[in-house]
């Protein structure tokens, strides 16, 4: 048998059945017959007539297998041998040439045990021990994710499903909350379960009804005396459709567990415009002001969100400049109406939508006043006292007037710059405690730092760090520190290959290492790649380079790697703002040179000085005399 002969696995309902496979690997007709072990993957399936027009690769590289590929050329399945064992471990189903769906078997019994959903698909990632096609526990998933499922789960009358869905005892243990609120969690989903019973019963959700949206305003950490504390979301909801009429479902409290929401209730159908549930960790236990407190004010409220909805569908439509501009004036009022009739967190969350709405209208460039009523937006709310929502609104235009500047025909690029550079110091000074600071903080030490006053960068990196140490900025910036101060340094890097094999830089010992950082849409990508292609041909295999890709869509990176014929090993980096650029802080592509020693000679190598530094560095030592 050839070595890259493989077992492969059909999972057709509730049956695997093992297909040993000639030498040529499987038929089209044989790969078009694979389906998803879970119900409901949005995948691509040809017409049948178009099947004859699909053809199989032999995959290459460290993955054995083949790839079924459409007359389009698009990527319709990928059936993997990722461990060498001459058996197939993963089935990947894709949609538009994108990942979608993953079934994988991690023991290589044959039989997947691990579901996971990409790219448009979403993010959830389920686990089945018993290897049953059941998901009885949720390594990842998101709330709105949580919500879809408990509904489906309610109208199918699935109780596993529910059950996958629910925080169990062992976990209520392990949270940092007094011993008498884990009391009361084990009694709500004890409730959470009745619930469901009787609501299958019930038929609360037809079976016709389907799943439109996740409605929640943002997850709050929950401090406790000694520990960290939780992470709960409060007053969630979401909406669902039975024919042409919409209904909200109540779905209380939700917990982060590691990288999974779990549920505490059943939805419940809402009947009026008070949520049935209430909060669990808020003051006084009641539920937040999300919903307006009387029956008449929701109507209204509903009314006006019906009318953002019509708006958006003829901005959608048009494209006279004209008419969406005046569509853009039109939303923003309504939204205004909609926030000046809320209380609480929802009134500022409207207006921080008005401000988002008006921001993309200008840089759209059909709303040719956006910045000045952003500007009198934050005016008045200065006026007002409310420095919060005063922050936001400036903030937004003063991004919005840089955007605008920098996209104009024969933009001055160096005054624009300066002039953004003043407008964020004195937001910083202005709002030192906004979050919107942090953000302003970090684009003054990009700033300084592209333009080469490292000094000025680094005040800018520390301020970020100390001020707002939880921020999403600070995690980044405590990278940038370290990286502007890393030569002489080992290099640490860890991370997964794209072939899912465990890459450690420490195991490259004796050879000198180029890191890239880098992504498919830079400008600089493809004169980057043709120099270090030169260098690994010149320098030969003493060279190692190992690229770390920041791209947010794996599919950017796999084309420009298989369009570039690139053959270094690959990390995917999960982003600009993924673990492997913020522990470095890299916020451009970058080129870090590392020497045998593993110590870093280079953080910021050009393309165009790759040569001579290489030179230099592989250069025998000088003898003397």
């Amino acid at each position: 048998m050839k070595k890259n002969t493989l077992f492969f696995i059909i999972p057709l309902c509730a049956i695997m059945t093992s297909l040993a496979l000639a030498q040529g690997g499987p038929s089209v007709e044989q790969a078009l017959s694979f389906k998803p072990t879970q119900p409901g993957v949005d995948y691509a399936q040809p017409a049948e007539a178009d099947a004859s027009s699909c053809r199989l690769e032999q995959l290459s590289g460290n993955i054995s297998g083949w790839k079924l590929i459409d007359k389009n050329g698009q990527t319709l399945r990928v059936f993997a041998d990722t461990n060498g064992d001459k058996a197939m471990d993963q089935w990947r189903y894709f949609k538009e040439g994108v990942e979608v769906y993953r079934d994988i078997d991690t023991d290589g019994n044959n039989k997947p045990d691990e579901y996971r959903w990409f790219n448009m698909a979403g993010s959830r990632w389920g686990l089945d021990k018993n290897e049953d096609q059941r998901i009885e526990s949720w390594k990842r998933i998101s709330a709105e994710e949580v919500t879809a499922e408990a509904f489906t789960a309610l109208k199918t009358g699935d109780k596993p499903r529910f059950m996958a869905l629910l925080l169990t005892a062992e976990e209520i243990d392990a949270l940092d909350i007094t011993d008498a609120q884990k009391k009361q969690l084990k009694g709500l989903i004890e409730k959470a379960v009745t619930d469901f019973e009787e609501g299958v019963k019930a038929k609360v959700i037809a079976r016709n009804a389907e799943y439109l949206q996740f409605n929640g305003d943002k997850p709050s950490a929950v401090p406790s005396d000694l520990g960290d504390g939780i992470v709960a979301f409060e007053n969630v909801s979401s909406f669902a459709r039975v024919n042409e009429t919409e209904m909200q479902l109540a779905n209380g409290t939700l917990i982060q567990i590691g990288d999974a929401w779990k549920t505490l209730f059943c939805p419940q159908v809402q009947t009026d415009a008070e949520h049935s549930i209430a909060s669990i960790f808020l003051p006084g236990g009641a539920a937040a002001a999300t919903v307006s407190s009387n029956v008449a004010s929701a109507q209204k409220q509903q009314e006006l969100i019906g009318s953002i909805e019509k708006i958006d569908a003829q901005l959608q439509q048009t494209t006279d400049l004209a008419q969406r501009s005046a569509l853009h004036k039109q939303r923003a009022a309504v939204v205004e109406k909609i926030a000046q009739s809320s209380v609480g967190e929802e009134r500022d969350m409207w207006y921080r939508q008005l401000a988002d709405g008006l921001q993309l209208g200008a840089q759209l460039g059909e709303l040719a006043d956006g910045a000045d009523i952003l500007a009198k937006f934050a005016d008045k709310f200065k006026a007002e006292g409310d420095e919060n929502l005063a922050a936001y609104f400036s903030f937004r235009e003063l991004m919005t007037r840089y955007f605008i500047g920098m996209a104009a025909p024969n933009a001055d690029w160096a005054e624009i710059q300066m002039k953004w550079y003043a407008g964020l110091e004195k937001f910083v000074e202005d709002y030192p405690n906004s979050p919107d600071s942090a953000e302003a903080l970090f684009q003054l030490a990009n700033t300084r730092e592209m333009s080469g006053r490292e000094s000025d960068a680094i005040k800018w990196y520390s301020q970020i760090v100390s001020k707002f140490p939880k921020s999403p900025q600070a995690a980044k910036s405590k990278g940038a520190l370290y990286r502007l101060s890393c030569v002489g340094k080992q290099m640490q890097l860890r991370g997964e290959t794209t072939n899912d094999k465990a890459l450690d830089i420490a195991k490259f010992v004796n050879y000198n290492v180029i890191v890239y950082y880098w992504n498919a849409t830079s400008s600089s990508a493809q004169s980057d790649v043709l120099a270090l292609k030169a260098a690994k041909e010149k320098f030969g295999s003493k060279l190692q380079i190992i690229g770390v890709n920041l791209d947010n869509n794996p599919q950017l990176m796999a084309q420009f790697v298989e369009n570039n014929k690139i053959n270094w090993y690959q990390i995917d980096g999960k982003g600009m703002d993924g673990p492997l650029a913020c522990e470095m802080g890299i916020i451009a592509p970058t080129m870090i040179l590392v020497d045998a020693s593993g110590k870093i000679v280079n953080r910021n190598l050009q393309a165009r000085d790759l040569d001579s530094a290489l030179r230099l560095l592989f250069a025998p030592p000088t003898k003397l005399d």
